[in-house]
């Protein structure tokens, strides 16, 4: 959506935290040290999707130029996630953060964007919102459908998943 000619510039993002999660995992404390560095309040978002598919999506690309198995895709994946955790654990309260989930994203997506913006202390108006909400896919992408898990593979992502709380959701049922 065109936001207009701006002299300032409000928020950087970007979609894709592989980056910056790989950088985290080095270096944990890089967000925290980066409000200081820049001068500049930090937020971030935390954006959470179904373990399988994020896995699977990775094994189905060449991230880095790198082709990897299913179980490697896997380590690739529970990598990110520490390094971004422990980020956002070491930083505290130097910045501010908040952590999202795409299945809600696509289901109710106002009721995602509306503390997003908030957080980011930007207007949210009605066009914007339904502008967001046509772009959304109206359901999340399957790709855990198009990899070749074991129940081996399946039993090892579900058991490392218990880590992280956050990914509860994804495996109540399967508890």
């Amino acid at each position: 959506l065109w936001l207009g000619d701006h002299s300032d510039i409000r928020v950087i993002g970007d979609k894709r935290a592989g980056a910056t999660s790989r950088h985290l995992a080095g270096n944990p404390g890089l967000l925290k040290a980066l409000p200081g560095q820049i001068g500049l309040a930090v937020c971030a978002i935390h954006h959470i999707r179904r373990p399988f598919d994020n896995i699977s999506s990775i094994w189905t690309r060449r991230t880095l130029g790198v082709e990897r198995s299913l179980s490697a895709a896997a380590d690739h994946y529970f990598d990110m996630l520490a390094g971004a955790t422990a980020g956002l654990r070491t930083a505290g309260s130097a910045i501010q953060w908040i952590r999202t989930n795409h299945e809600d994203l696509i289901r109710e997506p106002r009721s995602v964007l509306q503390p997003l913006f908030e957080l980011l202390e930007l207007p949210l108006d009605e066009h914007f919102l339904a502008t967001c909400e046509d772009f959304i896919h109206s359901a999340p992408r399957r790709t855990r459908q198009l990899a070749p898990w074991t129940p081996e593979l399946e039993r090892s992502v579900i058991e490392r998943a218990a880590a992280f709380d956050f990914l509860d959701r994804y495996f109540s049922s399967q508890a």
